[in-house]
């Protein structure tokens, strides 16, 4: 790979927003940089690869059995942290696994395979597939801290993930007094329609201003 080739790697590697974007891409440039017929990317934490992540990312029509069972090649890669060529004794194709750093603690991998039919892949796909890798793992760490930086940024500008503000406790009495007074001036201080709107009795209304010296 010369220097115009990963330049151009670089300007659509590092345009992507999304992982789940960007890993289908990288297994699509790969197959074409390394002449795989097949490929797909694997992201792993904790010793785990995310099957259901490569499957979405898988070209060449690879079903779910066909990456579990490339998995293998791919950890024992990623153990390794260095790209392979192997040939799977149980069906003869050859599968070159170039592992990735993401973080600590989180690697990837890209998978491609080629059938037995096909010449086996040489120094020059695997050293390719190498620097491919080397910047995959960057451009995945990129765009996984965009995808965090913008969750966060929406939760901050979310009226409805914002918490309430809490409302002042006020007293009962202070309610009390509040609603008789407000009934009072909408009944043009009518004691009887007022105790009627608020529902209590006449004698309430004016033991209530009584308390509160206001007959």
């Amino acid at each position: 790979m010369d220097a115009s080739e990963l330049l151009a790697l670089n300007e659509w590697l590092f345009v992507q927003e999304e992982v789940n974007h960007l890993l289908p891409l990288v297994a699509k440039n790969a197959a074409s940089l390394c002449a795989g017929e097949r490929s797909f990317v694997a992201l792993e934490n904790d010793g785990r690869l995310d099957l259901d992540g490569a499957l979405a990312s898988q070209q060449g029509g690879l079903s779910r059995g066909d990456v579990e069972h490339a998995a293998r090649f791919a950890l024992r890669a990623i153990d390794h942290m260095q790209a392979t060529v192997e040939t799977d004794p149980a069906t003869g194709r050859s599968v070159l696994s170039a592992p990735f750093t993401v973080d600590e603690g989180h690697h990837g991998v890209i998978v491609l395979e080629r059938s037995r039919a096909a010449t086996p892949f040489d120094e020059v796909a695997l050293r390719r597939a190498g620097k491919l890798a080397s910047q995959v793992g960057i451009a995945v760490r990129v765009t996984s801290r965009f995808e965090e930086l913008r969750a966060r940024c929406s939760q901050l500008s979310s009226p409805f993930n914002a918490p309430a503000a809490p409302r002042p406790v006020r007293p009962i009495e202070d309610l009390e007094r509040e609603a008789i007074l407000n009934a009072l001036q909408a009944t043009g201080n009518d004691k009887r329609r007022a105790a009627q709107l608020l529902g209590i009795s006449r004698a309430k209304v004016y033991q209530r201003l009584k308390v509160w010296g206001l007959t």
